[in-house]
């Protein structure tokens, strides 16, 4: 998916994943309609979103999902944002079984009118695995977890809603809390 986010900057995104976290309120200005509830597992309030895990709950088409989004470095994903971008990185997984099924990348560059993101998401196959599991919970655990798995028509539409949405007023939002 591809957002073009004029007056938007990298920096903006970065300081947007660590403040809206520890809010339901923050987390539904988002996407109005399909955002339910958000929390961070250790309940500490704003701050990065790095070696964090937030909680959400969220509509994926009409589908209501429990996610729990696990954000890592981008070097854990084998990259390395060049100078003034970003790469939010994060593995996803079940909020209520130990249980991941894939991995996204919002990458987020500079250009001459803002910024522009491209989100890229792997799920199911290889990726499912059960968290800190053995090789015998995996096989059993794996083509439950793969018949779980969200459209990806609903997970890109999704995606591309609240990517643009959270544009339109990020910078206002981000030159009063940021």
């Amino acid at each position: 998916m591809r957002a073009d986010m004029p007056g938007v900057t990298p920096r903006m995104w970065d300081w947007w994943f660590g403040w809206h976290g520890s809010d339901t309120r923050r987390y539904k200005l988002w996407h109005p309609r399909a955002h339910v509830s958000a929390q961070w597992r250790d309940d500490h309030g704003d701050g990065h979103y790095v070696g964090r895990t937030s909680l959400v709950r969220e509509y994926l088409g009409s589908t209501l999902t429990k996610v729990a989004i696990q954000f890592v470095e981008p070097a854990k994903l084998g990259l390395t944002p060049a100078t003034g971008e970003i790469a939010v990185c994060a593995r996803l997984g079940s909020a209520d079984l130990p249980v991941d099924v894939g991995w996204l990348i919002h990458h987020v560059r500079p250009t001459t009118d803002g910024a522009e993101m491209r989100s890229r998401f792997w799920m199911g196959g290889p990726h499912v695995a059960v968290r800190h599991g053995n090789l015998l919970a995996d096989s059993l655990v794996r083509p439950i977890a793969a018949r779980q798995l969200p459209d990806p028509r609903d997970l890109l539409v999704h995606c591309a809603q609240e990517m643009n949405h959270l544009a339109g007023f990020l910078p206002e939002l981000h030159a009063r809390f940021g």
